[in-house]
């Protein structure tokens, strides 16, 4: 279960600061497709990707169900963002958006099979 937890950490942690170390203008582009205002784009992204390194950090110190249904509910959230703003990754060769629907599964089987009582 460590490996997983570190590959899962190590996911977070890249998807949370990709975005604003190597890919902000894209990524705030991505935002605009998806129709955010030009002001809530940079404070949405910041967020976004805060989030996605405290999930990097919950995981590796102190996962929980808890934690596995917020990641799990995230994903899904970002999924349905990507279906109806750009439904074009879903066809995406290398399989950008179809990765997400293993990763969920991933993550309700870990909150279901948690140790952890949260």
């Amino acid at each position: 279960m460590k490996l997983l937890n570190i590959s899962i950490a190590v996911m977070w942690l890249y998807s949370g600061l990709q975005p604003l170390l190597t890919a902000t203008a894209a990524s705030l582009q991505l935002l605009a497709t998806v129709g955010i205002s030009e002001a809530w784009r940079l404070p949405l992204l910041v967020t976004a990707s805060a989030i996605d390194c405290i999930f990097a950090l919950w995981t590796l110190l102190k996962p929980s169900r808890l934690m596995w249904y917020a990641q799990a509910g995230t994903v899904i959230a970002y999924t349905a963002i990507i279906t109806l703003f750009l439904p074009q990754a879903w066809l995406d060769p290398l399989g950008a958006a179809i990765k997400n629907l293993p990763l969920i599964a991933l993550m309700l089987y870990l909150a279901n099979h948690s140790e952890e009582q949260s």
